[in-house]
């Protein structure tokens, strides 16, 4: 397995840069740049790092290393990053961290990290993708002002003092997704800007929601009821086609159905029924404007047998029909 610093990390980058953006180069994560090579110590590596309005940084980063392969990174001190892994997977471990901690698709990292070192274990030739959105600790904790209450202490903490350590790894919802596949797209044009500012908000305040849940659970619910509820969100989010009745799902998780309904409702702020069809309804969106599927089609994907009853669900949801939707390439 091969071994490569941070410093040797930006040494690569740097090389591959021009004159003016070499000038302006500070940090890995957070200058402002794109490259796209085939180095011999670190395989493919393509990276795009472009700021985002006023406040948000975006760092994109895939790597394809030609060997088993350990990346050494030095994490930003005093900066928010929500990070998301889109492919492969790897394995990240951060200097006074618990423990480490596997990147896979499909999860994401809401992380204060602060050390001063970390490691990341990549696999030959396993394509590993990242996205990160990074905000400085301190506007962070100015934008969300006396609400800051409402999320764990460990996390304030870390945000106001450089010598903790937070991080909440869970998984990615189809509404992150659909917006982490649109930005790459978006960085062309003054005016689409105002957009990914927006899509960088919205993104933030989706994650940031886990942080309330997971104070939340804390708070309300014993631990094994906590594990329970959360165990039947995760059978809901793989079995949206052809989903467990309520009955069928309590006796899957071992609660009783009342307990179910009631605990899913404080816990997620959302009935289970509630809860399907939106998942539903995001999953058509992401089809419909992937132009993967007909309406028809998209309707049976995601476990309705009526094409029409479908389309009346996609209006209630978002106020337009799934053809219209899919000609205009809507995006909201």
């Amino acid at each position: 397995m091969s071994d490569i610093s941070f410093e040797r990390l930006n040494e690569i980058v740097i090389a591959s840069l021009d004159s003016d953006t070499k000038e302006a180069f500070s940090n890995y994560w957070i200058s402002h740049y794109s490259i796209d090579i085939d180095h011999d110590e670190l395989g493919k590596l393509k990276v795009i790092s472009k700021p985002v309005g006023t406040d948000f940084s975006y760092h994109c980063m895939t790597v394809v290393p030609k060997h088993d392969l350990q990346i050494e990174v030095r994490p930003l001190k005093a900066y928010l990053g929500f990070n998301f892994y889109t492919s492969g997977s790897a394995v990240g471990i951060v200097s006074g961290a618990p423990s480490g901690f596997t990147m896979e698709e499909g999860n994401m990292l809401i992380c204060v990290s602060n050390y001063g070192r970390g490691v990341l274990s990549l696999s030959k030739k396993r394509p590993f993708t990242t996205v990160t959105l990074f905000i400085k600790s301190q506007r962070f904790t100015e934008f969300v002002g006396s609400e800051i209450h409402h999320f764990p202490y460990e996390f304030s903490l870390a945000l106001r003092d450089t010598n903790y350590f937070y991080s909440l790894g869970t998984a990615t919802s189809d509404r992150l997704r659909f917006l982490l596949s649109k930005m790459e797209s978006w960085f062309k044009g003054p005016t689409q800007m105002f957009y990914l500012e927006s899509m960088a908000m919205e993104i933030m305040g989706a994650t940031l929601s886990e942080l309330e849940l997971s104070q939340k659970m804390d708070h309300q619910f014993k631990k094994l009821d906590k594990e329970r509820l959360l165990e039947a969100k995760s059978i809901l989010e793989k079995s949206y086609k052809e989903a467990p009745s309520i009955s069928e799902l309590a006796t899957m998780i071992g609660m009783n159905e009342s307990k179910l309904k009631k605990g899913f409702k404080a816990l997620f702020s959302t009935t289970i029924y509630q809860y399907l069809l939106d998942m539903r309804m995001e999953r058509a969106r992401m089809l419909l404007s992937d132009k993967e599927l007909t309406v028809k089609e998209t309707a049976y994907a995601i476990g309705y047998s009526n094409p029409n009853a479908f389309s009346n669900a996609f209006y209630q949801r978002f106020s337009v029909r799934p053809s219209e939707f899919s000609k205009k390439k809507i995006l909201f």
